[in-house]
């Protein structure tokens, strides 16, 4: 069930040519559009998925978790668990001794959210400790840094680890038991994934997996100032100051929407400001203009799409609507789709080998594609339907109680050369499979740390 109500570009006042110009560019470009979905007032104007992806199903969103994190902070102070100024050191001095140095004895809570903890690399690139647990903010805290709490900006994980970790610490709730309690399950939003450290927390940094209909919501809330139904779900504290500048960003060499400037774990923008998470997940606040923007996909450079929102759909907020592109808009968004992969059927070719983990893999026809049988060292067995030039879906399941909802498209690109492409939904990434002289497996855009579809598999009860 939608947790907005719907209404039409036209009625929002936003020409629908501007939406379908967006698409267009996005269509233009390396961007892979998993989901658009645009709010205005209360209420979604365009919505569409690119099949197989959908509306309701919730993926990994990467950095887009961040903002979740930063909310749940302005709670905790608001609460009276901690305040914005506390040293973190004060907060795990069992976690140091006389070794830490004087900078970072002074890095606030402040200062992690701004990520102005004054250190000059990602401590992820250095932290001794993975997967991390609590002992990490340790080693984050001994390692001095190079330059200014405060003042210096490095885009940090541990700087959002380390609230995240001390909301729990302080609150006796994880930021996901706090953000379900007190905003998630107002907005109608069920309860929803967040990996876990090693310590079974949150990693506040990343790991949240959300559907784009929820996400919509939770954008929305930030634009409309925390409020839902009349009800103030966010602190005000908070939302007078998580969207302003908190440290300057213009001399880190990026994509010029990543050199405006730094609030509490969102970007400024060239039009009001955004989280966003890697490979193409955004989610923008436009307080100017009402509205609030999703859009979920797959791409290496994040700018362009981001620049196609600025030229394409801005222009068209407040315009006049073009006659007849109404009815267009509805019909490209009904049928938005990832192009399958292709391939020939070949009847009664099927394949058999051992990939490079040791995995065995067979390949059969049926009927109306292939089945894929795969047998991993540890014993653990799958099957995974593969559609010829269309998607057919799956879900993966693994002994710990774990799954990946996948869809995969393919055919034999050769006589000897079978090609699949396996769109794991609970994700913004696609496998490439190739079964030839041997079994392989590569990604069209790699995930950022598990490289397994095991690795990016979600709890059961998820």
């Amino acid at each position: 069930m939608p947790l907005l109500p719907r209404t039409t570009a036209e009625k929002a006042g936003v020409d629908p040519r501007a939406i379908l110009d967006l698409l267009d560019a996005l269509a233009s470009s390396p961007f892979e559009l998993h989901s658009l979905v645009l709010v205005r007032r209360g209420e979604v104007l365009a919505a569409g998925a690119a099949a197989p992806w959908t509306l309701d199903h919730p993926a990994l969103v990467y950095s887009m978790s961040k903002t979740f994190t930063s909310a749940a902070v302005g709670l905790a102070v608001a609460d009276g668990a901690f305040g914005y100024d506390d040293a973190i050191v004060d907060h795990f001095a069992d976690l140091v001794d006389d070794g830490v140095g004087p900078k970072s004895r002074t890095i606030r809570v402040r200062d992690c959210l701004a990520m102005a903890t004054g250190h000059t690399t990602d401590a992820i690139e250095w932290a001794p400790r993975m997967p991390l647990r609590r002992e990490s903010i340790g080693d984050f805290l001994r390692r001095e840094p190079e330059g200014t709490p405060g003042e210096t900006f490095c885009y940090n994980q541990l700087a959002t680890y380390t609230v995240a970790t001390l909301v729990h610490e302080t609150t006796g709730r994880t930021v996901l038991e706090l953000m379900n309690e007190r905003v998630l399950s107002k907005l109608g939003i069920a309860p929803l994934h967040w990996t876990p450290d090693a310590d079974g927390r949150p990693l506040g940094f990343s790991g949240f997996h959300v559907d784009p209909e929820s996400l919509a919501a939770w954008i929305w809330l930030l634009a409309n100032h925390g409020v839902h139904e009349g009800e103030q779900l966010l602190a005000p504290e908070w939302l007078e100051r998580y969207c302003t500048k908190q440290v300057d960003n213009s001399s880190v060499e990026t994509n010029h929407d990543w050199t405006l400037g730094y609030g509490w774990q969102v970007w400024m923008s060239s039009i009001g400001h955004r989280a966003d998470g890697a490979m193409g997940q955004y989610g923008l606040v436009l307080p100017d203009q009402e509205m609030a923007v999703v859009i979920t996909g797959s791409v290496e450079d994040m700018q362009p799409p981001l620049s196609a929102v600025w030229e394409h759909l801005l222009p068209g907020v407040d315009r006049t609507p073009e006659p007849g592109a109404q009815e267009e808009l509805d019909a490209r968004l009904a049928s938005l789709h990832v192009p399958p992969a292709m391939g020939e059927k070949g009847p009664g070719v099927g394949w058999a080998g051992v990939d490079d983990a040791g995995s065995t893999i067979t390949l059969a026809p049926t009927d109306d594609g292939w089945e894929m049988r795969w047998f991993e060292a540890d014993g653990a067995s799958n099957v995974v339907t593969i559609g010829p030039g269309s998607w057919s879906r799956s879900t993966v399941r693994w002994p710990e109680g774990t799954h990946l909802d996948v869809a995969a498209s393919g055919g034999w690109t050769t006589a000897d050369e079978f090609v699949a492409h396996i769109a794991c939904l609970d994700t913004p990434h696609t496998a490439i499979l190739t079964l030839g002289s041997r079994a392989g497996l590569g990604w069209i855009l790699p995930p950022l740390g598990p490289v397994t579809l095991r690795q990016l598999a979600v709890p059961d009860q998820a």
